[in-house]
């Protein structure tokens, strides 16, 4: 049996599949917009939300603990458990804020660096939305060293557990949605971003020419964050939400991306005019998927998933979950009626 936790617009959702047929088990958090979701070494699931904070789930016994009560704003965008350390979790919170707890989630603490350089680097989101910490990625081999991603202010990373944080802007779009590490090679990060505007900045040059490869959604690092380097300049799509990389001796880097920002799609016949695309080649080149998938999509790509166990890739829309066994043909639709799709998590 496969579980799919599906976190949506308005709620999460437990979707399990055995022998092709697909069901709703379960439901969590009704009304809430889910914005991350982890599965712990215990069983248990962290499900972070603008509305519900941080909670932690029991599937089995349908049991919801809210965490940082008190301490964690109402608000919780992303949340990461240390893949070394299961006791040592960061959430990224709206206003932009690094949360940790190194107690499994029973104390919290704010990072201060963090809210200083929210102010000092005026980092501000367009509309009513406040900026905030998108995603958090907690090295695999050491982590101490964090990369989180700012909407809208570029990549937040430190090497030594937060006592000194640098936030890169040069050569990466600002506009950050999520960072991943390479499956085989730890030095080697990718990220996804929004395809760049001329962003706030404090230092005034910055504000008259942007310091990055404007209109590109896709960057790599090789030295873990401190630098970038675009890898989407031939990709006709600017814009990019989910990206997922799936380990072997070739590397299957998946994202989705569409052309233009949100707000333009829904005054167009094309919508997003989105695609996955794939790249076996650590990001030198990229392919449109289209078998089995709507290309172009009036609806974007917001989420992708990888199961390595089953080497199984998932991608959802507002309007449909899709599962392949290979993420370059294969793709068809879960028969399933789900709300917006954010974000995925295989067990």
């Amino acid at each position: 049996m496969t579980e799919l936790l599906v976190g949506t617009g308005t709620g999460l959702f437990v979707v399990a599949e055995d022998g092709g047929t697909w069901n709703v088990a379960a439901g969590f958090l009704d009304g809430a917009e889910i914005n991350h979701v982890v599965r712990e070494a215990s069983g248990t699931v962290l499900a972070s939300s603008r509305e519900a904070g941080l909670v932690r789930i029991h599937v089995a016994s349908r049991t919801v603990t809210p965490l940082g009560v008190g301490t964690l704003p109402t608000a919780v965008r992303a949340v990461a458990v240390a893949p070394s350390d299961p006791a040592l979790i960061y959430a990224g919170t709206e206003p932009a804020g690094i949360f940790c707890s190194r107690d499994g989630g029973a104390t919290w603490h704010e990072d201060a660096r963090v809210a200083e350089l929210r102010v000092e680097r005026k980092w501000q989101y367009p509309g009513t939305m406040d900026s905030h910490i998108r995603d958090i990625m907690i090295d695999r081999e050491n982590p101490e060293c964090i990369c989180a991603a700012v909407q809208i202010g570029g990549v937040l990373r430190t090497d030594d557990g937060g006592a000194h944080w640098e936030a890169v802007t040069i050569d990466v779009d600002p506009d950050v949605h999520k960072i991943v590490q390479h499956p085989g090679d730890p030095n080697v990060l990718f990220a996804i971003c929004g395809g760049g505007g001329e962003y706030p900045h404090p230092t005034p040059e910055h504000r008259i020419k942007p310091p990055y490869p404007h209109g590109h959604p896709l960057y790599k690092s090789a030295d873990r964050g401190r630098t970038w380097t675009c890898i989407s300049a031939e990709v006709p799509q600017s814009y990019g939400i989910p990206i997922a990389v799936l380990g072997g001796s070739r590397p299957v880097v998946l994202a989705g991306v569409a052309h233009g920002v949100p707000p333009r799609w829904t005054a167009r016949a094309e919508g997003a005019g989105a695609a996955l695309i794939v790249s076996e080649d650590e990001g030198a080149t990229w392919t449109p998927v289209s078998d089995g998938l709507p290309l172009p999509s009036l609806d974007m790509f917001e989420a992708i998933e990888v199961d390595p166990r089953r080497r199984r890739f998932y991608a959802g829309t507002s309007e449909m979950l899709y599962v392949s066994n290979e993420a370059q043909r294969g793709w068809t639709p879960v028969p399933l009626a789900l709300p917006e799709i954010r974000v995925l998590s295989a067990g």
